[in-house]
């Protein structure tokens, strides 16, 4: 074999190998990895948490694109995750709540060698007995994910993972604090 051969075929498979190792795919996971836990209990047990997408008469954009039916089930898990982790809420209360989180915007990224996720999501607390609504607060958030991740398809799901995940820190900072009257 030839010098030119012999370089060739070593700078195709060092380039290979590093194609390979960065093109590490996050996949989505909207969990946080530290949650601490409340410095002050709301006296309300958290009785379900659930996470939709808001309906048509609700939505004042585009329609809401999921383009990963399993967004909404993995939000629903992470944050129902992080409230236990934070544990905000008094257990065996005589109150009992659900948290029912309506994504009414997701802005994916195009493409691009920063991507840029947008989401907005209303947070309402419900007393069960009375339906009352306790607690509502829209809150958006954005997650941009750079060439740390030189795929595409890593750089767009990580995008949605941080956009996610920083939307459920916003909420657990909203509520540390919130007082439910009797």
């Amino acid at each position: 074999m030839s010098y030119m051969k012999i370089t060739l075929n070593i700078i195709i498979i060092f380039l290979a190998g590093i194609l390979t190792a960065c093109s590490y795919n996050p996949n989505l996971k909207f969990q946080l990895p530290d949650v601490e836990v409340s410095k002050k209990k709301i006296d309300a047990e958290l009785k379900f948490v659930s996470v939709i997408t808001v309906s048509p008469l609700e939505r004042n954009g585009p329609p809401i694109v999921i383009i990963e039916q399993k967004i909404p089930m993995l939000f629903q898990k992470s944050l129902k995750d992080a409230l236990d982790k934070s544990s905000v809420f008094k257990e065996e209360s005589t109150r009992k709540v659900d948290i029912t989180a309506k994504i009414f915007k997701l802005k994916l990224p195009n493409s691009g060698l920063s991507m840029t996720t947008e989401v907005g999501t209303r947070y309402e607390i419900i007393d069960r007995k009375t339906e009352e609504i306790l607690f509502s607060q829209d809150i958006s958030s954005s997650g941009t994910a750079s060439m740390d991740y030189i795929s595409g398809t890593s750089r767009f799901e990580e995008s949605i993972n941080r956009a996610i995940r920083s939307n459920i820190v916003i909420f657990l900072q909203d509520i540390e604090y919130l007082t439910i009257k009797k």
